[in-house]
């Protein structure tokens, strides 16, 4: 009699204890390791989070620099193509070169054409053709001069010819200035002459 208790109870004890397992320990098992997934992914996200707002504290303590930056890329590349005030600016450098202005020919870019060869959202080229006399010291004084102005001139081309009279010389300077992609290009005025 006490070998069947004795069996009994231990058929109980087991009993008891394979019921814990399967309703107790096993679905609290699951959820525990659905629990673990689920902290490693809010861990995992808190990272990238910390990454971005760290980025963006640096940004927020250059803005002033960004946005100086901005400025200057919206004077170099404007949304129009401000012909006037390009050949002004050109006209200037020129003078202050020592070398005449003879002329200048912008080309006409095609409405909302991207230039050749670029990227998409990239800006819009305009041709230009460019005529000056000096020389040489004041031609390569207007080259830097140009170089250093507010628009972004590429030169594409570039002639030397003896000019007229003693030393001067006479320049040929094929280039590009550029339009924002932001709108499409607008039409440029007929050929001017300064």
């Amino acid at each position: 009699m006490k070998s069947k208790l004795i069996l009994i109870g231990v058929g109980a004890s087991l009993l008891l204890t394979g019921i814990w397992f399967f309703v107790l320990w096993s679905p609290q098992g699951k959820n525990l390791e659905k629990a673990k997934a689920e902290q490693a992914a809010a861990e995992q996200r808190q990272s990238q989070l910390q990454v971005r707002l760290t980025h963006l504290q640096k940004l927020e303590a250059n803005a002033e620099v960004l946005e100086r930056d901005r400025a200057l890329l919206a004077t170099a590349i404007p949304s129009t193509d401000e012909l006037d005030a390009f050949i002004l600016q050109v006209n200037e450098r020129a003078a202050k070169a020592g070398v005449t202005f003879v002329s200048v020919a912008p080309q006409q870019p095609a409405a909302g054409a991207p230039t050749p060869g670029a990227a998409p959202g990239a800006p819009t080229a305009i041709g230009l053709q460019m005529q000056v006399t000096g020389d040489y010291f004041a031609v390569l004084r207007f080259m830097e001069q140009l170089r250093d102005g507010p628009r972004l001139v590429t030169v594409d081309t570039f002639s030397l010819s003896k000019g007229g009279e003693g030393a001067e010389m006479s320049a040929s300077i094929g280039g590009k200035m550029f339009l924002s992609p932001t709108v499409t290009a607008p039409a440029v005025a007929a050929t001017p002459s300064a």
